[in-house]
């Protein structure tokens, strides 16, 4: 798998329900709450799942924006060793400058400034980058393993309002 890829699987599991700008204000609260499960996961395979959550988001986010989850990444170097809590940190950082962002724009009429959302995205793709490095497991492992998980709860391939609400935890 790819991160192209990747960005094409996830993105059949998004609520096709939602407009252009509904997918950008799920995708900043999807980082935000993600974020902070990540912050306080207690194990290894934890923080991966949760790591892959936020996978998810930042896909929807890029997809709304219309920008490839490569971009994203492009600048993720791996020579910075981060702990996953510094990580879990600077995680939290990025998905809420993205929610200011998204706020000011959607709530408050200022202009969607998509420049800074993406410096933002590559902040997450940094800190996911920084977790997948600490836990020995590439970016792609953890992105394949949110996929199965989808796969597991929307079987079918697409999201499912019923299944999204009645789901085992």
């Amino acid at each position: 798998m790819t991160v192209i890829e990747y960005q094409q699987l996830a993105m059949r599991t998004s609520n096709n329900a939602l407009d252009g700008g509904e997918h950008v204000i799920n995708g900043a609260l999807g980082l935000c709450g993600e974020a902070g499960e990540v912050k306080i996961a207690n194990t290894r395979a934890e923080i991966i799942e949760e790591t892959g959550d936020v996978c998810w988001y930042m896909a929807e986010m890029a997809t709304a924006l219309g920008i490839g989850l490569e971009t994203v990444f492009e600048n993720c170097n791996r020579t910075f060793i981060w702990t996953p809590n510094v990580a879990a940190d600077r995680l939290l950082i990025a998905a809420a400058g993205i929610a200011d962002c998204v706020k000011k724009s959607f709530m408050q009429g200022h202009h969607f400034d998509e420049e800074k959302i993406k410096k933002q995205l590559s902040n997450v793709a940094k800190a996911i980058d920084a977790i997948a490095k600490w836990y020995e497991i590439s970016v792609i492992d953890i992105m394949a393993g949110n996929i199965k998980k989808l796969a597991a709860r929307y079987p079918e391939g697409r999201f499912e309002i019923d299944r999204s609400v009645n789901r085992e935890e």
